[in-house]
């Protein structure tokens, strides 16, 4: 009878529902929570016990914090700059995320319609400080090459330094020290690495 008070029936939106008003305890050796026939294990909810969004943990279920990132799980950004957009302050590599820094751990270019002409460098810089992750000249950038750091030919900079990005910071893509593109330049941008708490 114990048992039976620790279920009310309810109806939610016309439908009749069991409604748990205490403690269920399911042990596994003689029963278990079924769907659809198959057993749950204790560990798989294990998986979303105590998850904390936007951060990653052993064993746990990776759940996205209100920005879509989290913490220490790497991931690839592409960012696609047409002519037009390439202006300094404007052309987003890596987008800023309140609190949080970005770790960098790879960066790739690539030319688009055509060979770059103009800079003496591109340059993926961090926004406001002006620091230089990685510049490539543009002698390597020719139309539909990819080239970075599994090519070998950047010069790095920060990604040797520790590729820290300052918090609330973004990367742009610019011209030679920061400055607008003189001519007619559209460049694929492919950054890898990962979000970190600061």
């Amino acid at each position: 009878m114990a048992f039976c008070n620790v279920f009310k029936k309810v109806l939610v939106s016309g439908v009749p529902c069991a409604q748990l008003t205490g403690r269920l305890d399911v042990i596994s050796a003689t029963g278990g929570i079924y769907v659809d026939g198959s057993a749950l294990a204790a560990a798989e909810l294990g998986y979303i016990d105590g998850v904390t969004a936007g951060t990653a943990a052993a064993s746990k279920a990776v759940v996205l914090d209100a920005n879509k990132v989290n913490d220490g799980v790497v991931l690839t950004l592409r960012a696609n700059h047409l002519a037009a957009a390439i202006i300094a302050g404007t052309a987003t590599a890596v987008p800023a995320v309140a609190g949080k820094s970005f770790c960098v751990l790879d960066i790739r270019m690539r030319a688009i319609g055509g060979a770059v002409s103009g800079p003496t460098t591109v340059e993926v810089v961090e926004e406001t400080t002006a620091e230089v992750f990685l510049s490539h000249v543009v002698a390597d950038l020719t139309e539909n090459t990819w080239v970075g750091q599994v090519e070998g030919t950047p010069v790095i900079t920060g990604i040797t330094a520790g590729g820290m990005v300052v918090a609330n910071k973004k990367l742009l893509v610019t011209d030679t020290g920061g400055t607008d593109f003189a001519t007619a330049t559209s460049l694929d941008t492919i950054v890898t690495g990962y979000y970190t708490t600061t």
